[in-house]
């Protein structure tokens, strides 16, 4: 993981990101908002195998204001986030939010960018906001979830190095 990008999500968002528990390694673009893409990860409190998100959370290093332009360009409303950890549906193909089939956000997936922003314990919901970018087209595109005043982590199905 690149020292310039570490230190862009240190100066646009908080310099407690990112936690110690992903491996972080290519910076992708996703249409103008660049991410640190997660390669391995052992996020407390997920089953390792129902908890498997690799390569499915971009951490954002690029500043709030592209992060807004994204939105606004791509979001089709927001997604409800469980109150508790302890509400995440189980399992690894459940999801926490689904359109159509293979349209959906892993419920495991959702948990482990919360756990990221949030680090340990409670949380409050009204910190948060995870936006649906599930319906764009010609394919659906990274949720962002956005914990204010700390950070972002784009949620999918797939982030995959050199796409734009």
């Amino acid at each position: 993981m690149s020292d310039d990008a570490i230190e862009r999500l240190h100066s646009n968002w908080s310099d407690e990101l990112p936690r110690g528990w992903c491996e972080w390694n290519t910076v992708v673009n996703i249409d103008g908002v660049e991410a640190l893409m997660n390669q391995m990860c052992d996020i407390p409190h997920l089953d390792a195998l129902t908890g498997r998100v690799d390569r499915n959370l971009g951490l954002v290093v690029s500043p709030p204001k592209e992060v807004e332009r994204y939105v606004d360009e791509h979001a089709n409303g927001t997604i409800d986030i469980p109150p508790y950890f302890s509400d995440f549906p189980d399992g690894e193909k459940e999801p926490v939010y689904s359109v159509e089939e293979g349209h959906r956000l892993r419920s495991a997936v959702v948990e482990a960018a919360m756990r990221l922003l949030n680090g340990g314990g409670r949380y409050r919901t009204s910190e948060y906001t995870l936006y649906d970018c599930l319906n764009t087209e010609p394919e659906q595109l990274p949720c962002p979830l956005i914990r204010d005043e700390v950070g972002c982590v784009m949620v999918a199905p797939v982030i995959s190095p050199g796409d734009d």
